[in-house]
């Protein structure tokens, strides 16, 4: 069976890295410190949440808010978790 850890080869079952970097994005979403670096040094100049930020008060502006923050972050979780695994910096670990 193919080993991320050990591998040299690709991966002959896609799903394996999909996982991989699925766990990786639960990682640094669940990581106060990465979340903190994100917020003050990038990922706040995405469009949608510069509009609802600046957009009127109503209802449902609070969870608007929420979810384009919680989006931005997913993004990048998913940027850095794709690349740490491809690059196998998991083998650094």
């Amino acid at each position: 069976m193919w080993n991320a850890y050990t591998a040299d080869e690709p991966d002959p079952f896609p799903e394996m890295e999909a996982r991989m970097i699925e766990a990786r994005i639960e990682d640094l979403m669940g990581d106060f410190g990465w979340v903190e670096s994100v917020l003050d040094y990038g990922g706040l100049t995405d469009d949608a949440m510069i509009n609802a930020i600046t957009a009127s008060y109503g209802p449902e502006y609070h969870s608007r808010i929420g979810g384009l923050l919680v989006d931005i972050l997913m993004r990048k979780a998913e940027e850095e978790a794709t690349e740490w695994v491809r690059n196998k910096e998991y083998l650094d670990v």
